[in-house]
């Protein structure tokens, strides 16, 4: 837009210092690959890959299992319901 208007533009960049260099090193060595492992239900019936163990809950006739993953602040939560009352 600056250049329809006749103006003259370049980019400035500037070349990484060694304290940048070694900043972005120790940043880098505070991050962890995170692992995923095979979780199952209490019961076995269903497994998935995920970061830590299934936490089950039950509310109003069905079951709740979540993973929490507090690295991403996400919870991956999968949904049991029962579809026949015995």
């Amino acid at each position: 837009m600056l250049r329809q208007r006749g103006y003259t533009v370049k980019a400035l960049t500037s070349e990484q210092t060694d304290y940048s260099k070694t900043e972005k090193i120790n940043l880098k060595s505070l991050f962890v690959n995170p692992e995923l492992k095979m979780n199952a239900t209490p019961d076995g019936f269903i497994k998935i890959n995920s970061y830590d163990v299934l936490r089950e809950f039950a509310f109003a006739g069905q079951k709740y299992y979540l993973d929490p993953d507090m690295t991403n602040g996400v919870y991956p939560t999968v949904v049991r319901i029962s579809r026949f009352i015995y």
